[in-house]
């Protein structure tokens, strides 16, 4: 009792809540999605900080915004498949977080012409391009083999530039639509001027840490970044 009580009052505090009358004064947007510490996930302040732990992608109000573990923050217009009012977090079912990126901290790279490869060429196959407002591609890896192998749209995205709200850095985001082998879930892709990042989210079970299908899945960027990378390296 005396634990349970201990855990109202600093909920309470932590909340904002006045002593005469309990009320918060900002709404826990997320429930109890975090678990049972809901002070800890809020840290004093649950509109601003509805995702501390850097691993839900939320849709709200026709907004998904995603946040890896690896500290990027972006967003889109909510895409077919993602639902009106959803999230994708460790405790969904075959949620997954992985990091690709093709980083040589002893090579120098032109960011911008980076992000114009990146913008070019979202997919790891020929591609339409990316756009601030989102452009329909088809990821359909061939190296992944199995359904993605074919070509004739059966693995519908949309490739959006966005900005890292973190850094301020422009990139882009391929978002899983209605139908997609691996939905629900996206890649994101940034220049540095050491190479490519590279994180990704989501809940398909292809993708899942005991799958094995993952590994080829996830190294078609592999040989995607280098391939932009290899036009865009600084000579000394």
């Amino acid at each position: 009792m005396r634990k349970i009580f201990g855990f109202a009052l600093a909920l309470s505090i932590a909340s904002g809540a006045s002593q005469v009358d309990a009320r918060y004064l900002q709404a826990d947007s997320l429930g109890l999605a975090d678990g049972p510490s809901v002070y800890g996930y809020a840290h004093q302040n649950p509109v601003n900080n509805t995702d501390p732990t850097g691993q839900y992608c939320l849709t709200m109000n026709g907004q998904t915004t995603c946040r890896s573990p690896g500290g990027t923050n972006v967003s889109w217009p909510t895409q077919p498949g993602w639902g009106p009012s959803s999230y994708i977090g460790p405790d969904t079912r075959n949620y997954h977080y992985y990091d690709k990126s093709s980083l040589h901290p002893d090579r120098t790279y032109d960011v911008d012409c980076l992000l114009q490869g990146l913008i070019s060429g979202p997919e790891p196959l020929p591609s339409n391009g990316a756009s601030y407002g989102g452009t329909r591609n088809y990821a359909n890896p061939w190296i992944a083999g199995g359904g993605f192998s074919d070509r004739r749209g059966i693995n519908p995205v949309t490739s959006f530039i966005v900005t890292d709200a973190n850094s301020g850095s422009t990139g882009i985001a391929n978002v899983t639509n209605t139908g997609h082998t691996l939905s629900t879930g996206y890649v994101a892709r940034f220049p540095t001027r050491n190479g490519i990042r590279v994180v990704g989210e989501g809940s398909g079970i292809l993708q899942h840490p005991w799958n094995p299908t993952r590994f080829p899945i996830n190294s078609v960027w592999g040989p995607a970044n280098e391939r932009i990378m290899e036009q865009c390296l600084c000579e000394n």
